[in-house]
């Protein structure tokens, strides 16, 4: 595999050429195993397009007569020198923004071994308590009237209070003078239409986040939580602030909440009515051999606006192949996969999770092969999806982890299916099981004839039915182009109802097709028997179009984010769709 200097000279390279096979296929197995190449990859690229954005200089007059001028000798030296003013000012502003940066970045520290630090000594107060983060360093997000349709971006929702829904459409600006970012929230009844006082538009703020849950952070009193990101023009963690609002459309008491300033591995989540947050302090690498210390902590937000700050969890070198994600519990887990080509175990995940007061007693714990991150059952308990053995052999198989840490519980047996990735590209991780509310547990796979959803608690083949084999792949939220070195989309998952019913929404075109087809996407609901339910499935009328989130509420109606992408942008719309299939309501969230 390349060093982390030659993955960054290749991820610049490709901003602007392609490249050929063998450095794509090198470039793309480094961004899969090393999050901080991928996080400077990333970076590079919105710098790009920012610097893209920029308004065209005019050139100086001296110039401008220059080129007027008869052909000649002159002119041509002339020229020369002006292009060499221009590509001296170039050099200026990125020296400058390296600088920057450099001095922004941790110190990286030598270490062979990446361990998570232990504190010895008198132990500190599991948190810091304070009224607020840090003093305003702005004026705080001021919701105004608005309206849908809004004019672009991405949306996200969630069940809200009295058979309601919370929608979100976010228009993220780019950095720079420009910048325009918009979020719009807005509460809509049961019927699809907005509540009294929403929805409302937050100017200059982007309140999305690309990663699971793919949802909105909603309380257990039913109001929202959001975390928004001011528009700026410098480099560096951004600001952001965290609002609440009820279902009045008034923000809760003590809120809004200036967070510290940090970079923060969104999304959120709420438990209870606590709002959790991931933040994050990850080295740039400066060559090889450098190690890359690491370190995440939790910020928590209670009801009344109170900010506790948790332990930093800290490793002395974070290069390898791992992710971190806050679960539903409030708890964040890295999954690290590690490679042991001398061992009988080739491969073993090793999940540590990271809760206010840093790592959790009884953690990490290691299993054999490559895991998904851990899903929350309504016991408590964490579920995985693990991978065993690769290529043909590939199986599947449930375990279940308890809160406190300790060995992992197999549930199921290898199932003959190879699960699937969430989502396509660099740093992509086993799919993690889809539980119901009653611990039931779907797998979702592949074999070599196709996609297959498997209830592993209780077992279907016991009641002598066969798993539901899906007609086309699970719907993809986006597309990438060929020539994109990393990109990757994410998977929509399936969803269970409260009578067990699985949704699942399948692409119109095969894996990796993106989203242009003759037939629109559909949503697939099968009963516990193993049986599609009667005026399933539902498919969408555009050739292009698919459902790309869906939730299900206690009385069986479903709620479905569909996308039509259009020449000037992707259209969203939210359709309500009755236990029988049937479409009660439709309303434009997103018309560009």
């Amino acid at each position: 595999m390349i060093d982390h200097r030659h993955a960054i000279e290749l991820a610049a390279t490709a901003i602007d050429f392609v490249l050929d096979d063998r450095d794509r296929g090198q470039l793309e197995e480094h961004l899969h195993s090393c999050e901080s190449c991928r996080f400077e990859s990333s970076a590079m690229r919105r710098d790009a397009s920012s610097l893209a954005s920029l308004p065209d200089l005019e050139p100086p007059t001296w110039v401008r007569r220059a080129i007027g001028r008869p052909h000649g000798p002159r002119r041509a030296v002339l020229l020369i020198a002006a292009a060499l003013v221009l590509a001296a000012t170039v050099g200026v502003a990125f020296a400058v923004g390296a600088t920057l940066r450099d001095h922004s970045e941790l110190n990286p520290q030598p270490s062979s071994v990446p361990r998570a630090t232990v504190t010895s000594g008198t132990p500190r107060p599991s948190v810091e308590t304070s009224p607020s983060a840090s003093p305003s360093i702005g004026p705080p997000p001021v919701g105004k009237p608005s309206s849908f349709p809004a004019g672009a971006g991405s949306a996200r929702f969630a069940a809200g209070p009295d058979g309601g829904v919370w929608v979100l459409a976010d228009h993220p600006g780019d950095l720079g003078p420009d910048a325009a970012s918009t979020s719009v929230l807005g509460l809509l009844d049961r019927d699809g239409r907005p509540r009294p006082g929403w929805p409302i538009a937050f100017d200059g703020w982007s309140c999305d986040a690309d990663a699971p849950p793919h949802g909105l952070p909603v309380a257990a009193d039913g109001s929202i939580r959001l975390v928004c990101a001011s528009d700026t023009t410098s480099e560096g963690p951004q600001r952001h602030v965290a609002l609440a609002f009820g279902a009045d459309g008034q923000a809760l008491p003590g809120w809004p909440v200036e967070l510290p300033l940090a970079d923060l591995n969104l999304p959120p989540v709420v438990v209870g009515n606590e709002l959790r947050v991931l933040a994050r302090e990850v080295a740039s690498t400066d060559g090889t051999g450098s190690a890359q210390p690491a370190a995440w902590w939790l910020i928590g937000v209670s009801a009344n606006g109170d900010v506790r700050v948790g332990q930093r969890f800290e490793v002395a070198d974070a290069a390898g192949n791992f992710d971190v994600r806050l679960a539903a519990d409030g708890v964040a887990y890295r999954v690290a996969i590690v490679d042991q080509p001398t061992s009988d175990v080739p491969v073993v995940s090793v999940i540590d999770a990271i809760d206010l007061d840093g790592a959790r007693p009884g953690w990490p714990v290691t299993v054999e092969g490559s895991a998904s991150h851990p899903v929350v059952g309504p016991n408590g308990r964490l579920v995985i999806t693990r991978r065993i053995g690769t290529g043909d052999g590939a199986r599947a198989q449930t375990m279940t982890i308890d809160p406190g840490g300790g060995d992992a519980t197999a549930t199921s047996d290898g199932l003959p299916i190879d699960p699937l990735d969430d989502r396509t590209g660099a740093g992509a991780r086993v799919i993690p099981p889809v539980v119901a509310s009653d611990g039931t547990v779907f797998v979702i796979g592949s074999d070599k004839t196709g996609q297959r959803a498997f209830v592993v608690d209780p077992p279907l083949a016991g009641r002598g039915v066969p798993p539901a084999r899906l007609k086309m792949p699970l719907q993809p939220m986006g597309s990438c182009n060929g020539v994109d070195i990393g990109c990757g989309v994410w998977r929509t998952l399936p969803v269970v109802g409260p009578d067990g019913t699985l949704y699942v929404p399948e692409s119109a075109v095969g894996e990796g097709g993106g989203l242009s087809a003759s037939s629109g996407g559909s949503l697939v609901a099968t009963a516990p028997d193993g049986r599609v339910r009667d005026g399933w499935p539902v498919f969408l009328p555009d050739p292009m179009a698919g459902y790309w989130s869906v939730i299900v509420r206690s009385d069986g109606t479903v709620d479905a984010l569909a996308v039509y992408p259009t020449d000037g942008g992707a259209e969203w719309t939210l359709l309500i769709l009755g236990p029988d299939g049937t479409t009660r309501a439709s309303t434009p969230i997103i018309r560009p």
